[in-house]
């Protein structure tokens, strides 16, 4: 072959590889797709989490999703939510919390935190605030409390919204205050006292972001991961020259 024709060839590889990208068929099986029954596709950035899952995994770190009884369940800050869709294209993910499905008059548990993870509210998303076994009113006006949440003398208030109730004067009136997030046409479309449990029970939506520490991976074809014994991010690559080692392999971020 005339050294022409050979740098020809060499060439078409190299703008080959660079056009491609990351050919998906041959991601290593740490990487691939999970079902769960015929529940929601647990891929990218998400990944399958079970007793037998490996140290190393494919995905963003807190994006683990368990199964069981064919449903899918993923853990926010140790507190369980059930997943009933995920937009990889719109990168939303559909939540309910577990605590509350299935109740009439549920008692929120706890408040949603993401703490470091990638994750925000979306603009269908509201807040109702729950105060607990108040002692009186803690609020400045007349206010109904939820009936089915009384205990003794004890009530319980909700009010829509969140933010900007920083001056209700709760404390040492109240045992608890509580914030959680529903879809907002179901706060505005019930009775507050009396249809918040519906609002509980029906889905509320998140969406994600590019982990920070991911991009530069991602950027190369790469696929981001975790390795929770060495406590350090991993980039899987099944495109050599953006590697610059063997197939498959595993780089520190």
């Amino acid at each position: 072959m005339s050294k022409p024709l050979f740098f020809f060839f060499l060439l078409l590889l190299f703008f080959s590889v660079i056009c491609f990208g990351v050919n998906s068929a041959n991601l290593p099986s740490i990487c691939s797709t999970h079902h769960c029954g015929n529940s929601v596709e647990i891929k990218y950035p998400f990944w399958y989490k079970s007793a037998t899952t490996p140290n190393q995994y494919c995905g963003y770190r807190g994006f683990g999703i368990s199964c069981s009884n064919d449903e899918l369940i993923l853990p926010l800050q140790k507190n369980d939510y059930y997943v009933k869709n995920i937009n990889y294209t719109s990168n939303t993910i559909t939540l309910v919390d577990i605590d509350a499905a299935g109740q009439e008059c549920p008692r929120a548990r706890h408040n949603i935190t993401f703490e470091d993870l990638p994750l925000n509210y979306t603009n269908s998303d509201s807040n109702l605030t729950f105060y607990f076994d108040c002692t009186t009113n803690p609020f400045s006006n007349p206010m109904r409390d939820i009936k089915c949440l009384r205990f003794d003398t004890l009530k319980s208030y909700v009010v829509i919204g969140g933010s900007g109730m920083e001056d209700v004067d709760w404390n040492g009136r109240c045992k608890e205050k509580v914030v959680v997030t529903v879809m907002a046409t179901e706060s505005r479309n019930r009775g507050l006292i009396s249809g918040f449990g519906g609002a509980m029970n029906q889905v509320f939506v998140l969406d994600w972001s590019t982990v920070r520490d991911c991009g530069g991976c991602e950027a190369r074809g790469g696929f981001c991961g975790y390795d929770d014994v060495a406590d350090q991010f991993l980039c899987f690559c099944s495109v050599r020259s953006n590697c610059n080692k063997d197939k498959f392999y595993i780089r520190k971020i």
